[in-house]
């Protein structure tokens, strides 16, 4: 069994988002991607990173923008407007699902602070427990 590498626990999550390659990459990397951005099953999220399941394959070290559907946020912590949860991400892995699906493993390079808080209150809602966890890192 490999090592965990990520620095915040994912939760697990059923949501979409849409992604494209990030204009600083965009000259660099030539893959069949359409310019307007692809939807993709957004498979969980931390406040450091998240998993999409993309129709493509695309190497680890490109930069992603991506927008995640804010009603994931909305319906669970009763927000009446809340903004798309827009990050950028560099892929840390490709793993091949099934014909057509690759899970991408996104560490996120740059989230606004509230988006980060947001996020952090998501999990804390889905947590099933009343004691805090115990963190055995420190």
């Amino acid at each position: 069994m490999p090592f965990e590498t990520r620095s915040d626990k994912r939760h697990p999550v059923e949501a979409t988002a849409q992604f494209a390659i990030h204009e600083s990459m965009a000259s660099a990397v030539k893959l069949k991607i359409p310019a307007a951005g692809v939807k993709a099953g957004l498979v969980d999220i931390s406040a450091t990173g998240c998993a999409l399941d993309s129709p493509y394959l695309i190497p680890p070290d490109t930069i992603l923008k991506i927008d995640i559907n804010p009603s994931l946020f909305a319906e669970e912590l009763k927000i009446e407007h809340p903004q798309a949860v827009t990050v950028t991400g560099n892929i840390r892995s490709c793993v091949m699902k099934a014909v057509g699906h690759y899970r991408l493993g996104i560490h996120f390079d740059e989230i606004r602070k509230e988006d980060v808080e947001l996020v952090i209150n998501f999990i804390k809602s889905k947590e099933r427990r009343d004691s805090p966890r115990w963190d055995m890192t420190q």
